[in-house]
């Protein structure tokens, strides 16, 4: 479930000029779904080795780190970095083979798993689309459903009050 706060982040960076690129998302499992509530940049540039060009999947794990707290602490422990986003540098969802490399170069770097994905952006016969892929069999990506959750930030926030609440109990 890809919930309006994150979507929203993602179309507007399909509109930025550039290179492929990626990031981080932020969100929590309930029952079978992951429910996506934020998406980010992966941190600025000059974080990064400076004799090298930053690969699209690196991370400053102390900027992760710092936002997973942050983002834990507002919604109560219930969300934490569950993957990566990623645009290719036309911004076009093309053949799942591409996807498939870029999988393979993070799950290598520790970054997916059956819990963390990839979320790949992009424009789609002219229509923004997302797809998500988590490990499947064997150390394969596993293209999985995405269902966009369509209100505002205030609804989103009472959406996720109730999932919090809902556990709870």
């Amino acid at each position: 479930m890809l919930y309006a706060t994150a979507w929203k982040f993602l179309q507007r960076q399909l509109g930025l000029p550039g290179r492929t690129r990626g990031g981080l998302i932020f969100g929590h499992h309930f029952q079978d779904t992951l429910h996506v509530l934020l998406a980010g940049t992966s941190g600025l540039p000059w974080w990064y080795k400076h004799d090298e060009e930053r690969g699209v999947l690196d991370i400053d794990a102390r900027f992760t780190l710092g936002w997973s707290e942050a983002v834990g602490e507002v919604l109560q422990g219930h969300a934490d970095w569950c993957g990566n986003w990623l645009i290719h540098s036309d911004e076009q969802l093309a053949e799942a083979e591409r996807d498939a490399a870029w999988f393979r170069r993070g799950l290598k770097l520790g970054l997916f798993d059956d819990r963390h994905i990839l979320m790949v952006v992009g424009f789609e016969e002219g229509l923004f689309w997302v797809r998500a892929y988590l490990l499947g069999a064997p150390n394969e990506p596993f293209e999985v459903e995405v269902v966009f959750e369509e209100g505002g930030v205030e609804r989103t926030l009472r959406q996720i009050a109730d999932l919090i609440s809902t556990k709870e109990e």
